[in-house]
């Protein structure tokens, strides 16, 4: 079979990130926007051959990697951010919307819990466009409405579980009928997790294992199998997140590589990751994380706690992440610690980076995680073991139960820094976020864990109440 190669898709998403963000500039409250606004693409255009609805279709990764930060929930916002509020990253920059993020104290019209929400609705509000304009669509064949129905579903479970672990309860938008979005409550966590699982579980049923690419900058079964592992996890569903990460793990198509490799196109750890989406070929966590010059002071740093954290993990060793994928700033005599998973700020170097959405090293310790909880311990540490020793480090000493489910949680933490707002996710799915924070964080209250609904949202929409500890 010939694929689309890599340069197609790349002259196509950036085509239409470029027309998307002219379409979609105006639009300040998505679930609002009306029927036909004038600058809206005709769908009977859209949608009139598999060619023009794959535009649509590889349209809805463009906010996914613009190579600026703030351009979507799913686009590095949130790893920055989430980062910030848990205790992973400490800004040097001062703004009083990244202060407020940083020290648990947003108020209502914070500017980032807005472009949150926006950005997240935004995407669902393309999403649901998307699978309207291919539902029993005469015009295109079977076989691209199945393989783009999978997709669609899997890009906006990934939208809603991003969205329902930063705000709790949320609207579950599933039209796009402003009439009826305009006026939408907020459903329960449970409601939201339960339409999610429904659409992820769809997901598989319609994507297989082939990637409808040269690469795997569009998603396959895998990637549905991905997410829905980790939102078992989240759900407390052991067997069936062991069970699902198995079948990943599985597929004997992922490796993990040295951690230099992760992030690169073509890494053979990648599940999905999506194309760099602009002229300097760097990824949004680049664009906000990795500094373009060595005399610059890095705007965003790994915490003190997060270093001390992967030392002690180390146990003595030195681990490859931490020459891997921190790097130092020396700016008059002071030592600067940023994250360096993503180096890029230049499309001549090489090799080039694509963003990571999913990646194997996560479902190793999901799996290590659900086997533990199942107390198939033995199982558990050889999961766990094989992230230390990808870092260069000794197998866990972990015994009972407890201590290894206090080692995976300390593994996902030095793994996953900065990345998708695990380290965030983690504290509060695990009740520690008080214990943790509390200390660290002046002024830290337990209704910090969710950010406030945007004070612009419930202004516009009665129906929407806002979240405790919010006026």
């Amino acid at each position: 079979m010939k694929y689309p190669t890599r340069n197609y898709y790349s002259q196509l998403l950036m085509v239409l990130t470029m027309t998307l963000g002219l379409s979609l500039a105006a639009c300040k409250k998505l679930i609002e926007i009306p029927p036909n606004p004038p600058d809206k693409i005709s769908a009977e255009g859209v949608y009139s051959s598999d060619k023009n609805a794959l535009g649509a279709l590889v349209g809805l990764y463009a906010n996914f990697n613009t190579g600026t930060y703030l351009s979507s929930i799913n686009g590095g916002t949130l790893s920055v951010f989430t980062g910030l509020s848990a205790d992973e990253l400490m800004n040097t920059v001062s703004t009083p919307a990244v202060d407020e993020t940083f020290g648990n104290s947003m108020r209502t019209d914070n500017g980032i819990a807005a472009e949150m929400w926006t950005t997240g609705y935004r995407g669902i509000y393309q999403t649901n466009a998307f699978l309207e304009g291919i539902a029993d669509n005469p015009k295109l064949s079977e076989s691209f409405k199945r393989q783009g129905r999978g997709e669609a579903l899997l890009t906006r479970a990934l939208y809603y579980f991003n969205l329902v672990n930063v705000f709790g309860k949320i609207p579950m938008v599933k039209t796009t009928d402003y009439r009826v979005n305009g006026v939408m409550p907020r459903s329960t966590v449970d409601e939201i997790y339960t339409f999610i699982i429904s659409d992820l579980t769809e997901s598989i049923t319609l994507l297989t294992d082939a990637y409808p690419t040269a690469g795997r900058v569009r998603p396959n079964i895998n990637a549905a199998r991905a997410l829905l592992s980790r939102v078992y996890l989240y759900k407390g569903q052991w067997k069936d997140a062991s069970d699902m990460a198995g079948l990943v793990i599985g597929a004997g198509i992922y490796e993990l590589v040295e951690p230099n490799g992760v992030f690169i196109d073509g890494s053979k750890e990648a599940i999905w990751q999506v194309l760099t989406l602009n002229l300097w070929g760097q990824t949004s966590e680049a664009d906000a994380l990795f500094p373009r010059n060595p005399s610059d002071v890095p705007q965003y740093l790994i915490t003190e706690d997060l270093e001390n954290a992967l030392d002690e993990n180390a146990a003595g060793l030195t681990d490859k992440r931490k020459l891997q994928w921190m790097g130092i700033n020396s700016v008059a005599g002071v030592d600067y610690l940023y994250p360096a998973k993503y180096k890029n700020t230049d499309a001549t170097v090489t090799p080039m980076e694509d963003y990571m959405i999913f990646r194997i090293g996560e479902q190793y310790l999901i799996r290590a995680e659900a086997l533990a909880q199942q107390n198939l311990l033995d199982a558990a540490r050889t999961d766990l073991n094989k992230i230390r020793e990808r870092a260069g480090l000794n197998g866990t000493t972990a015994v009972t139960k407890d201590e290894v489910l206090a080692a995976i949680a300390r593994e996902r933490r030095v793994e996953l820094f900065a990345e998708w707002g695990h380290r965030w996710f983690d504290l509060k799915r695990t009740g520690k976020a008080n214990a943790v924070l509390a200390p660290l964080k002046p002024g830290w209250e337990a209704t910090d864990a969710l950010y406030p609904v945007p004070l612009t949202e419930t202004k516009t929409n009665t129906f929407l109440d806002q979240n405790p500890g919010y006026n």
